[in-house]
């Protein structure tokens, strides 16, 4: 799990760049919990099911539906005494609210 998370993090690259100069995103499939956590340093992180990894990892394409994006602004300070586990427990809930997480 953790360690899982560690190595996507340490061995992502954020961007690549072909020789003639034309960068793309990095990407990465998993099959933990974890995976996703690549997000936050812009990548795009996709966590799948066993068969699906196996797959991938024996070389078969994957295909997936890509979802709608919902973006989510964040600005100004929290309140004294406010948590950042507080801060992502309401935005949790109301993304929920919006049908973008559950």
């Amino acid at each position: 799990g953790i360690i899982h998370q560690v190595n996507c993090e340490y061995l992502s690259r954020v961007v690549f760049e072909d020789p003639d100069g034309t960068v793309f995103p990095d990407g990465c499939v998993g099959t933990d919990s974890h995976t996703p956590m690549v997000n936050g340093l812009g990548i795009l992180g996709w966590g799948v099911g066993g068969i699906e990894a196996e797959a991938v990892m024996l070389g078969q394409p994957i295909t997936m539906v890509l979802p709608e994006v919902v973006g989510f602004r964040l600005s100004g300070l929290m309140r004294p005494g406010v948590t950042a586990t507080d801060l992502v427990l309401t935005i949790t809930q109301r993304l929920r609210q919006h049908g973008a997480v559950g």
